[in-house]
Protein backbone atom coordinates (compact mmCIF):
# COMPACT_ATOMS: atom_id res chain seq x y z
CA UNK A 1 0.00 0.00 0.00
CA UNK A 2 1.46 3.37 -1.03
CA UNK A 3 1.30 6.70 0.75
CA UNK A 4 -1.28 8.24 -1.64
CA UNK A 5 -3.87 5.57 -0.88
CA UNK A 6 -3.58 6.17 2.87
CA UNK A 7 -4.26 9.91 2.69
CA UNK A 8 -6.52 10.41 -0.31
CA UNK A 9 -8.52 7.20 -0.37
CA UNK A 10 -9.56 6.21 3.16
CA UNK A 11 -11.80 3.41 1.91
CA UNK A 12 -8.78 1.69 0.32
CA UNK A 13 -7.24 1.34 3.77
CA UNK A 14 -10.48 -0.02 5.16
CA UNK A 15 -10.93 -2.51 2.32
CA UNK A 16 -7.39 -3.88 2.52
CA UNK A 17 -7.65 -4.56 6.24
CA UNK A 18 -4.24 -3.00 6.77
CA UNK A 19 -2.99 -1.86 10.13
CA UNK A 20 -4.54 1.58 10.66
CA UNK A 21 -2.55 4.20 12.52
CA UNK A 22 -4.09 7.04 14.53
CA UNK A 23 -3.24 9.59 11.81
CA UNK A 24 -4.87 7.46 9.10
CA UNK A 25 -7.91 6.90 11.30
CA UNK A 26 -8.23 10.65 11.81
CA UNK A 27 -8.05 11.22 8.05
CA UNK A 28 -10.67 8.53 7.45
CA UNK A 29 -13.10 9.99 9.99
CA UNK A 30 -12.51 13.54 8.73
CA UNK A 31 -13.19 12.62 5.13
CA UNK A 32 -16.20 10.50 6.09
CA UNK A 33 -17.78 13.34 8.03
CA UNK A 34 -17.07 15.82 5.22
CA UNK A 35 -18.79 13.46 2.76
CA UNK A 36 -21.81 13.04 5.03
CA UNK A 37 -22.11 16.77 5.65
CA UNK A 38 -21.93 17.47 1.91
CA UNK A 39 -24.63 14.84 1.27
CA UNK A 40 -26.83 16.45 3.90
CA UNK A 41 -26.30 19.93 2.43
CA UNK A 42 -27.12 18.70 -1.09
CA UNK A 43 -30.25 17.02 0.22
CA UNK A 44 -31.36 20.23 1.94
CA UNK A 45 -30.60 22.31 -1.17
CA UNK A 46 -32.54 19.89 -3.36
CA UNK A 47 -35.51 19.94 -1.01
CA UNK A 48 -35.40 23.73 -0.96
CA UNK A 49 -35.42 24.00 -4.74
CA UNK A 50 -38.05 21.31 -5.22
CA UNK A 51 -40.73 23.45 -3.62
CA UNK A 52 -41.60 26.33 -6.02
CA UNK A 53 -42.86 28.63 -3.25
CA UNK A 54 -39.62 28.18 -1.31
CA UNK A 55 -37.59 28.76 -4.46
CA UNK A 56 -39.54 31.97 -5.04
CA UNK A 57 -38.93 33.18 -1.49
CA UNK A 58 -35.28 32.21 -1.70
CA UNK A 59 -34.83 34.16 -4.96
CA UNK A 60 -36.61 37.16 -3.47
CA UNK A 61 -34.33 37.05 -0.43
CA UNK A 62 -31.27 36.95 -2.66
CA UNK A 63 -32.56 39.93 -4.69
CA UNK A 64 -33.39 41.79 -1.48
CA UNK A 65 -29.89 41.20 -0.10
CA UNK A 66 -28.33 42.44 -3.35
CA UNK A 67 -30.54 45.53 -3.36
CA UNK A 68 -29.72 46.28 0.27
CA UNK A 69 -26.03 45.90 -0.50
CA UNK A 70 -26.36 48.34 -3.42
CA UNK A 71 -28.27 50.80 -1.26
CA UNK A 72 -25.61 50.54 1.46
CA UNK A 73 -22.93 51.32 -1.11
CA UNK A 74 -24.92 54.33 -2.37
CA UNK A 75 -25.54 55.58 1.17
CA UNK A 76 -21.85 55.28 2.02
CA UNK A 77 -21.01 57.34 -1.06
CA UNK A 78 -23.60 59.96 -0.07
CA UNK A 79 -22.28 60.07 3.49
CA UNK A 80 -18.75 60.56 2.20
CA UNK A 81 -19.93 63.38 -0.09
CA UNK A 82 -21.82 64.94 2.82
CA UNK A 83 -18.76 64.70 5.08
CA UNK A 84 -16.64 66.33 2.38
CA UNK A 85 -19.20 69.11 1.94
CA UNK A 86 -19.32 69.75 5.70
CA UNK A 87 -15.53 69.79 5.97
CA UNK A 88 -15.34 72.27 3.07
CA UNK A 89 -18.02 74.39 4.73
CA UNK A 90 -16.10 74.26 8.00
CA UNK A 91 -12.92 75.39 6.26
CA UNK A 92 -14.68 78.32 4.58
CA UNK A 93 -16.29 79.33 7.88
CA UNK A 94 -12.89 79.16 9.59
CA UNK A 95 -11.47 81.45 6.90
CA UNK A 96 -14.32 83.92 7.38
CA UNK A 97 -13.92 83.93 11.16
CA UNK A 98 -10.16 84.38 10.82
CA UNK A 99 -10.78 87.33 8.50
CA UNK A 100 -13.22 88.86 11.04
CA UNK A 101 -10.74 88.29 13.87
CA UNK A 102 -8.03 90.03 11.85
CA UNK A 103 -10.38 92.92 11.08
CA UNK A 104 -11.33 93.30 14.77
CA UNK A 105 -7.68 93.12 15.83
CA UNK A 106 -6.79 95.78 13.27
CA UNK A 107 -9.65 97.98 14.55
CA UNK A 108 -8.50 97.45 18.13
CA UNK A 109 -4.93 98.42 17.23
CA UNK A 110 -6.18 101.50 15.37
CA UNK A 111 -8.39 102.52 18.33
CA UNK A 112 -5.48 102.01 20.76
CA UNK A 113 -3.30 104.20 18.57
CA UNK A 114 -5.98 106.93 18.39
CA UNK A 115 -6.55 106.73 22.15
CA UNK A 116 -2.82 107.19 22.78
CA UNK A 117 -2.77 110.17 20.40
CA UNK A 118 -5.77 111.76 22.14
CA UNK A 119 -4.24 111.10 25.57
CA UNK A 120 -1.01 112.85 24.59
CA UNK A 121 -2.90 115.69 22.92
CA UNK A 122 -5.12 116.28 25.96
CA UNK A 123 -2.12 115.98 28.32
CA UNK A 124 -0.12 118.38 26.16
CA UNK A 125 -3.04 120.82 25.98
CA UNK A 126 -3.45 120.83 29.76
CA UNK A 127 0.30 121.22 30.14
CA UNK A 128 0.39 124.23 27.79
CA UNK A 129 -2.70 125.70 29.46
CA UNK A 130 -1.09 125.29 32.90
CA UNK A 131 2.13 126.92 31.69
CA UNK A 132 0.14 129.79 30.08
CA UNK A 133 -1.84 130.38 33.31
CA UNK A 134 1.37 130.27 35.39
CA UNK A 135 3.07 132.79 33.10
CA UNK A 136 0.03 135.08 33.32
CA UNK A 137 0.05 134.89 37.11
CA UNK A 138 3.75 135.63 37.26
CA UNK A 139 3.53 138.72 35.01
CA UNK A 140 0.26 140.00 36.25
Amino acid sequence: MDKENTVNEPRAIYNTGANISKENLGVIFHQYFIEEINKYKKKQDNELFLDPSMRDIYERLIKLEEELKNQRILMEAKFEASDKRFSDLQKSMDKRFDANDKRFNDMQNYMDKRFNQLTWMIGGSFGLLTIFIAVLKIFS
